[in-house]
């Protein structure tokens, strides 16, 4: 790991997710230890430029050989085990220059700090709103109740599945919840960088099932 973390600090085109300090000197570290610490073995990293998603990097570091744990929208989880070697870190930091001198030089593009909230995987919206109570019944639904229609034309419906994207495997819509203006660009956001979805009838959600508007969204 200290390899890794050296290496990376050769390497300004990604940046390392670090634990936060502890607010004061004098706080018991049971108190804060959920963010104070962090798995030895896991390393969380980004594309400071922004240039590449947390979706796109995984991908490029996987069609090199190496298989990071998840990712969302922003951030790749690389994960490594009691059995992992330097020669593994050494190898993990030779794809990371390949992938960094095949895209735009990092000197061309301006270093931000990364924002989480940008389509990330994770349902932080910007601001908290609390949803309308949904409606579900525990009555079958059959197939003639519902329709398969294209993301983009969802808004207003109501869902008839389930969504949950992974990272973090918590649902972001339920079946009965109407599909507000909000809901509808967080969901194309995630399709377009490449969120994997769970629950649903397309696990890429290109598509979205809901209730035919005859049935007026009741289950």
């Amino acid at each position: 790991m200290d390899v890794l973390r050296r290496g990376l600090a050769e390497l300004p085109r990604y940046g390392l997710v670090q634990p936060a300090e502890p607010l004061h000197r004098n706080t018991p570290p049971d108190s804060l230890a959920a963010y104070v610490t962090q798995d030895p073995f896991k390393v969380v990293i980004y594309d400071v430029t922004g240039v590449l998603s947390g979706f796109e990097l995984q991908r490029k570091l996987e069609a090199k050989g190496c298989v990071p744990e998840m990712s969302d929208d922003r951030h790749v989880v690389l994960l490594f085990s009691l059995g992992s070697k330097a020669g593994d870190a050494d190898h993990l930091l030779q794809v990371l220059w390949e992938i960094d001198s095949e895209e735009p030089s990092v000197s061309s593009h301006t270093v931000s700090k990364p924002d989480s909230r940008n389509n990330s995987t994770w349902n932080n919206f910007h601001s908290l709103q609390i949803p309308a109570p949904v409606p579900f019944s525990l009555k079958p639904v059959s197939a003639n109740e519902i329709e398969s229609i294209d993301l983009e034309h969802c808004m207003g419906r109501v869902a008839a599945e389930m969504v949950i994207p992974y990272p973090p495997g918590i649902p972001i819509l339920y079946p009965g919840e109407v599909i507000t203006d909000q809901i509808q660009r967080r969901l194309a956001g995630l399709a377009k960088g490449g969120a994997k979805f769970q629950a649903s009838a397309d696990p890429v959600l290109q598509r979205i099932e809901v209730y035919n508007i005859q049935k007026g969204g009741e289950a």
